[in-house]
């Protein structure tokens, strides 16, 4: 994945903002870690995992 945003000229070192939506009132609706694309990118893995919370990445920057 990093390659091919490379590839594109997209700069993954931009903070991003991780969101997580929890099933439980009153929801998740606050940042819960402002990191570089890039950091997200190598930790995909673990963010993936099977019992995790549906997670959201929103960035400031249109061109990343």
């Amino acid at each position: 994945m990093a390659s091919f945003l490379k590839d594109k000229e997209l700069n993954t070192e931009n903070s991003v903002y991780l969101f997580l939506q929890d099933d439980l009132p009153p929801f998740s609706t606050l940042p819960w870690v402002k990191t570089p694309l890039s950091k997200v990118i190598e930790n995909i893995a673990h963010l993936a995992a099977k019992d995790s919370y549906q997670q959201y990445i929103f960035s400031q920057h249109l061109n990343l």
